[in-house]
């Protein structure tokens, strides 16, 4: 009978070895750190490791690609996700240096996270879908552009879905960004809602 309990026991170890799933570590950042531990600033000021919006310059594992990273913490919850964000670009009409640097990232996400489940190119009028007026469409938000990979919950043990999508300001100009949704994200956000309000600062 011992024996068999040691099988039985023996057989649920392995079993649980093998749907183990690996935790995805964006930028080298685990979900479960304070932001002062990265030496991020909180957004809006005040104390910090409170709930709120975090900017950090530099992570564990930076990104050339990307200049500023945006941490959303919950005390006593987490991190909800990391937002990489590049330099915004002053670019052409067309947004030549911008589609670069999101074909560049593209590449890069799927080194680590395969093919993107949708990418989307979508415009709500027929004039800013011509490649002439990218620039124009996206600052208008008439054009959206971004890759986005679903489902990572099955393939990564703390990680929900990730979204790689262009940006625009009429001062700025474009950037890239990049977004990393662990898998607490919605009831975090929720959360930090709760605490913050909705701006999340």
């Amino acid at each position: 009978m011992l024996g068999l309990v040691h099988a039985i026991l023996s057989s649920a170890g392995l079993a649980a070895a093998i749907v183990s799933l690996p935790a995805y570590l964006p930028f080298g950042v685990p979900a479960q750190i304070r932001p002062s531990e990265l030496g991020c600033e909180a957004l809006a000021g005040g104390i910090t490791d409170h709930s709120g919006q975090y900017s950090c310059m530099r992570l564990p594992r930076s990104d050339p690609m990307f200049e500023q990273y945006i941490l959303a913490y919950v005390d006593g919850v987490g991190l909800c996700n990391v937002v990489a964000v590049s330099p915004y670009i002053k670019d052409d009409a067309r947004g030549s240096t911008t589609r670069h640097l999101f074909d560049r990232a593209a590449r890069s996400m799927q080194k680590e996270l395969g093919p993107p489940s949708e990418s989307i190119d979508h415009s709500h009028t027929p004039l800013v879908a011509e490649d002439g007026h990218f620039r124009e469409g996206v600052i208008s938000q008439d054009r959206q552009v971004f890759d986005q990979w679903t489902g990572l919950s099955q393939r990564f043990s703390n990680l929900d879905s990730v979204s790689l999508t262009v940006s625009g300001d009429p001062d700025w100009g474009l950037a890239v960004y990049g977004i990393y949704r662990f898998s607490n994200n919605d009831a975090c956000m929720r959360e930090m809602e709760v605490v913050t309000g909705p701006d999340g600062e």
